[in-house]
């Protein structure tokens, strides 16, 4: 990595990259699952190998500061190049997860991120995000099959958008301090790979966060509310050790809107 600061409110840096995964091996798949690893072109009734994957990653970023420190801004844009992916993948008939090395991926994007103190007592922080990522190569087996999913296909569980708002507003009345705090973050739809077919679209969802606070001596008493409008955000697919049909939705969700009140002792200010 390397960095060079302009004064001291003002830098750009630079930075490469490596990292890598080992490998290890599957149980051997037996019974009537062992005409899918036939079907692959894989060997039948042996320890399925996977092999470390790695990837070199890129970036270009800049920090500073503005406005007499009251706002910092961070931009940066990177490039991914990954290969020799580690694939989870389903047995086409069973449905039993491999891992398995599948080609290869690249992901570039950018990001940026503000925080500002509007006021002494008001704080805005927002941050927006974008990212590109597909497939680039596939490994083809001996007997003509592509392992995994073809090139130009989106990585799976990356969406392309993301995005966070986070207000704070705090003041001192005759009853003692309080804190009003909003977050709104968003995050795009993507395509799911991990329960086989032809993918699954995961669509795009928010969530809105809410807490208010009193603060008073020692005592601090705290309403908030976890996912006001009671979205049922899917997170992901979960991919079972057991087994499934292709194609068949399992899913992470969001937890329900959630109200609760917190009183605490000992803190002796926000």
């Amino acid at each position: 990595m390397a960095k060079y600061e302009f004064d001291q409110d003002n830098m750009t840096y630079v930075s490469a990259s490596k990292g890598f995964r080992i490998g290890g091996e599957n149980s051997p798949v037996t019974g009537p699952c062992a005409n899918d690893e036939l079907a692959l072109g894989l060997p039948v009734g042996a320890p399925l190998p996977y092999y470390s994957d790695s990837l070199w990653s890129y970036e270009l970023g800049a920090k500073d500061l503005w406005h007499d420190r009251n706002a910092a801004t961070r931009v940066a844009a990177y490039y991914i190049d990954w290969r020799n992916v580690q694939q989870t993948l389903l047995l086409p008939a069973c449905g039993i997860p491999v891992l398995l090395n599948a080609g290869a991926a690249r992901s570039f994007g950018a990001e940026g991120e503000l925080a500002m103190r509007v006021t002494p007592r008001l704080q805005v922080d927002a941050g927006l995000g974008y990212e590109d990522a597909e497939i680039t190569g596939a490994n083809t087996l001996p007997n003509g099959r592509v392992l995994g999913f073809p090139v130009g296909t989106p990585l799976s569980g990356v969406p392309t958008w993301t995005a966070s708002l986070r207000t704070e507003y705090s003041a001192v009345t005759a009853i003692g301090e309080i804190l009003v705090r909003g977050e709104y973050s968003f995050v795009g739809s993507s395509l799911s790979l991990a329960n086989g077919g032809a993918g699954l679209r995961r669509g795009a969802y928010s969530l809105v966060n809410l807490r208010g606070g009193l603060h008073l001596g020692r005592w601090t008493t705290t309403l908030l509310i976890e996912n006001l409008f009671n979205k049922a955000a899917n997170y992901g697919d979960v991919v079972t050790a057991a087994g499934l049909v292709p194609g068949q939705t399992r899913l992470v969700v969001a937890q329900p809107r959630t109200v609760g009140l917190e009183v605490q002792w000992g803190l002796d200010s926000y």
